[in-house]
């Protein structure tokens, strides 16, 4: 689902007459990630891996510092390599992320599939189509399962309520 809404936002964006770069970070993950490290990008939905939200955001930053990085969809994360660590992302690394990247427009020359084409969303379903949807059993089960959920979550407090008031007299009693 959110590579589908990824590819959607992709195909929006790179049809638009605006200068753009598109970053797709791997993965954001702020825990563990320990020291400066290269990073990598690639085109293709084929990278695997993690990127700190700093790492990213400087991504973005050289982004808009550099002209070769306008038109290119790319996804980011650190690199793997052993003589990657411990190095930290220079102006000439930034230029070799972007220089090696593809126009999307020419995604097709280096073996990439061209974005699709963006289609209007479709039209809301009738007054009639809506009605047939909730009446399908599934949706019945799954809003009787919600509406089971959201009683139980509403019954708990006054429950644990009660218990205290238990628990509560039960103390006044020991105390008299």
């Amino acid at each position: 689902m959110r590579r589908d809404v990824e590819r959607l936002r992709s195909t929006v964006l790179t049809q638009l007459p605006l200068c753009c770069c598109l970053n797709f970070p791997a993965g954001l993950d702020d825990k563990g990630i320990e020291g400066p490290v290269l990073l990598e990008a690639d085109q293709g939905d084929s990278l695997v891996g993690v990127v700190s939200r700093d790492e990213a955001a400087a991504t973005v930053v050289a982004a808009l510092a550099r002209p070769e990085a306008a038109g290119k969809t790319l996804e980011l994360r650190r690199s793997e390599a052993a003589d990657a660590k411990g190095k930290a992302m220079s102006e000439a690394a930034f230029n070799r992320l972007f220089f090696k990247l593809a126009l999307d427009r020419h995604r097709w020359r280096v073996g990439l599939q061209p974005f699709p084409r963006a289609v209007p969303p479709p039209p809301p379903p009738t007054e009639e189509r809506t009605q047939e949807i909730l009446a399908d059993p599934r949706v019945q089960a799954v809003r009787e399962r919600e509406t089971k959920a959201k009683q139980q979550q509403q019954e708990q407090p006054q429950q644990e309520q009660q218990q205290e008031g238990v628990k509560e007299r039960e103390l006044a009693k020991a105390n008299v």
